[in-house]
Parts: structure tokens; sequence; C-alpha cells
């Protein structure tokens, strides 16, 4: 069995079916009707408009990001959100914090370590370069000593990652539901991606395609080189050669 699926529209899991879900979980957490709305939208950082397209139809589908804010927001199982199997509370730990990092004030540099080569559905071929090799460094503030950069070549994550950007990772940040991640599989050759971090069970990471046109993608834990932390999407103007 491969691996992973990618490559279909999204056919599973409609808009209804998951505004209905997260309208159960609100009323059982006690939210009022009145409030449900205002709520979501402060939670998920989104439009009050945005929101009342979940409920009213005029909105496709709610994000994968969004349903994981909600999930960690309400301690509710982002499977059952998103796919309505299993129980509605999140089991015990899932949101618990682990380490953080405090951001020093100023910025530090970190080093360009290759290019992907995007091709198509977000996958990219990875070109690794030693730090150093011209590749220069990106101004960000980080405090994790082994943050690095890959400068993205295409267009086939935008409008979240656009041609020239720079992904910035932190391979030390512990990785939360709803978390942007960077993939590489142990495959031959291996396949690079950015994806949204749903959870893990039964062997298998669960994610979601930035790009929400194709299938949320399932991956076995025994076929990942490394998963680690998006921090955030780097512009051109940070960019330094020295």
């Amino acid at each position: 069995m491969q691996a992973y699926l990618s490559g279909a529209p999204v056919k599973s899991g409609s808009m209804n079916e998951h505004a209905e879900r997260v309208r159960q979980l609100l009323v059982a957490r006690g939210v009022k009707d009145r409030s449900m709305k205002p709520e979501l939208a402060r939670v998920c950082d989104i439009s009050y408009q945005s929101v009342q397209g979940w409920f009213d139809g005029s909105t496709k589908s709610i994000t994968a990001k969004n349903l994981a804010k909600i999930a960690k927001h309400w301690n509710a199982d982002l499977a059952w959100l998103t796919t309505g199997r299993g129980e509605m509370d999140a089991p015990s730990g899932v949101f618990e914090e682990g380490p953080t990092y405090r951001i020093r004030s100023g910025v530090q540099g970190v080093p360009v370590v290759g290019r992907a080569e995007l091709g198509s559905e977000g996958f990219w071929n990875e070109t690794e370069h030693p730090v150093g090799n011209g590749d220069g460094f990106i101004d960000w503030p980080t405090t994790d000593p082994n943050a690095y950069a890959v400068e993205a070549n295409g267009d086939s994550m935008a409008p979240r990652i656009k041609h020239r950007e720079f992904i910035i990772v932190e391979p030390n940040a512990e990785i939360m539901p709803g978390d942007e991640v960077l993939v590489k599989t142990r495959e031959e050759p291996p396949r690079c991606m950015v994806k949204v971090f749903q959870y893990t069970r039964d062997g298998r990471h669960h994610l979601a395609n930035i790009n929400t046109e194709y299938e949320d993608f399932r991956l076995d834990e025994d076929k990942v080189a490394k998963m680690h932390f998006v921090a955030g999407i780097a512009k051109r103007k940070m960019h330094r050669h020295e």
C-alpha cells in the first residue's frame, strides 16, 4: 500500500457536516447560539462573514487549520471534528503545551541550506547545500540554534508560498495540531512537502494540504525521514548573501 494519497479533489467531509459538528461541540462547551459565530471568528482570527459562510453554505469547506484551532481551543478530538469518527473530546494530553522559544529582541541570521524545486500538488525535489556555500542567510527572529531556511522555486504552493520566498524551519520546536510542517519521506527519490499537521494515530501522520483542492494526506511514521515545524515564510528582502 502506498504511504501517501494525493492528487484527487476532496469529496468527503462536506461543509455542512463540519459546521454541524462545530455547532455540536460549542453547544457541549456551553457556548450560546448568539455567541458562536463571534467566538469562532475570534478563535480562528477570521471575519464574522467567513464564519457565517460555514453555516449558510456559501463557503465550500472549513479549512484544516481552522478545524485544528477550534479543536485546540475547545479541547476536541480533531479526528472527530474532521470525519465524525471517534469521540468528541480530545484524548488526554493532546494539547498540553511543550517547550516554547522566546524571541529575543532583534533578528538572527538563519542559513539558507537549499532550494525547493516545486512541482505539482505541493511536492518538491530538495536540493541541499552545505551551510555557507553561497546561499546566504535570512534575518528572522528565532532562538532555535538549528533553524534553517529553504528557498521556494515555483508557484505550486501559492498563494501561501510564492516563487523565491523562503520557508523558515525550526527543527527543535514541538509540533502541535494545526501547525504547518516540512516533511521529507524516506522513499527514493524522497519527496518533500509543506503540510498542515492534524494528528498522529495508529502509526500514521494525518496531514492536510495547503492547497485545499486536494485530499488530506496520510503518511506512515516509519516512512518519514524528518518532520519539522515551519515557523514562517520570509520575503526576498529579508535575505542577505554575506
